[in-house]
């Protein structure tokens, strides 16, 4: 969460969290901290699926690394 006051449509509220107001975004870095791609949530998605929030950001995050040039072991939290 990107911490941000302002006004914008983006801009999500989580109750409870220490930054309650700003961006949500996701990543997917390597153990170094570099970082392969990201995605800036920006509301309900247009797209039909039964998955849960949390796999379809886990699959859409992978399809965007190339898994051919070596293996990768894959964590995440909630």
């Amino acid at each position: 969460m990107v911490k941000y006051f302002g006004h914008h449509p983006a801009k999500q509220f989580i109750r409870g969290k220490p930054v309650r107001f700003g961006f949500k975004n996701w990543v997917a870095a390597s153990s170094t901290g570099y970082c392969y791609t990201f995605d800036f949530y920006c509301g309900k998605s247009e797209e039909i699926s039964t998955d849960p929030l949390g796999s379809r950001v886990v699959n859409k995050l992978l399809e965007k690394i190339e898994t051919n040039s070596a293996s990768y072991e894959v964590f995440f939290d909630n």
